[in-house]
């Protein structure tokens, strides 16, 4: 063999390895499987109130490895095949805010059992309940009356039936306010005790509103009244959740009211808030 002809054999000889080599550097990629998520629902029984939510996200687990967080609906693809175990956990908006997104306490994980196949599609829609022991301190949906009553004899909570008015069912609360009447000032009639031994606490709520309004809690050791949460004005129905366990635990107040408080303003015309749903609930 001429020094030509090894050139050649050794030049032939190296590209046949190249492609061997890329293989070994850079395998093929796997092919995902998809979930397509669509939206939640939360069932309850006839003791915990309305089944009404607000989950924004998921905490999603594959066979029991954290895979991410993700959106309430959308299409995901998954590095999984064959028989795959699913978790999701509901993620809401903790206290209202966009950038504070937390696993919700109180409802349960749901666990699905698939068969996941590379570019296949299945459909998952995530079902919650609450959790076993949850215990409802408050639970009020103004169908047969309100455990929330004004300080102002003059302005009162009405149940009103209209259906431009109405949540769910057939009554919500509504509070009228005006230049006569501006502000108002709600507390539950009765006190309820709430754990102080680092428990999950949370203040459920739908509500709509042309004002901005407080929601917060009144110590029954001492009257203090804690105005813990501004709700921002919201032209359509919203749940929101808030987290009263710091205030609670910080405070180290067994006893309480709930507090809802509109401050007396300048307004012009009448404006109004809306309510149903209220809730108390901890571990």
């Amino acid at each position: 063999m001429n020094l030509r002809s090894f050139i050649l054999f050794i030049a032939f000889c190296y590209f046949l390895s190249v492609p061997i080599a890329c293989n070994i550097i850079n395998p093929a990629e796997p092919i995902p499987a998809y979930i397509r998520v669509h939206d939640p629902k939360v069932i309850t029984l006839a003791a915990q109130g309305s089944a009404s939510e607000n989950i924004s996200n998921y905490w999603l687990f594959v066979n029991n490895q954290a895979e991410g967080v993700y959106n309430r609906t959308g299409n995901y693809p998954l590095i999984a095949e064959g028989t795959t175990k699913l978790a999701f956990l509901a993620g809401i908006k903790d206290n209202g805010v966009s950038n504070l997104r937390v696993v919700y306490p109180f409802y349960t994980a749901d666990t699905i059992t698939t068969t996941l196949n590379p570019n296949g599609t299945i459909d998952i829609y995530p079902t919650f309940r609450y959790i076993s022991g949850t215990q409802f301190k408050v639970l009020e949906d103004f169908e047969l009356g309100s455990v929330l009553i004004s300080s102002n004899a003059s302005n009162p909570l009405v149940r009103s039936s209209l259906p431009e008015d109405v949540f769910e069912g057939s009554f919500s609360a509504k509070i009228k306010l005006d230049s006569i009447t501006p502000g108002i000032e709600l507390l539950s009639i009765d006190p309820f005790t709430l754990p102080l031994l680092g428990f999950d606490i949370y203040i459920e709520l739908n509500y709509k509103s042309d004002v901005p309004f407080v929601v917060g809690l009144q110590s029954m050791s001492t009257s203090q009244k804690f105005y813990q949460w501004t709700i921002t004005p919201k032209s359509e129905w919203n749940k929101i959740y808030l987290n009263a366990k710091s205030l609670v635990n910080t405070t180290n107040n067994a006893s309480w009211k709930l507090l809802i408080y509109s401050a007396p303003d300048t307004l012009t015309g009448t404006k109004y808030i809306y309510l149903d749903n209220v809730k108390v609930l901890h571990q």
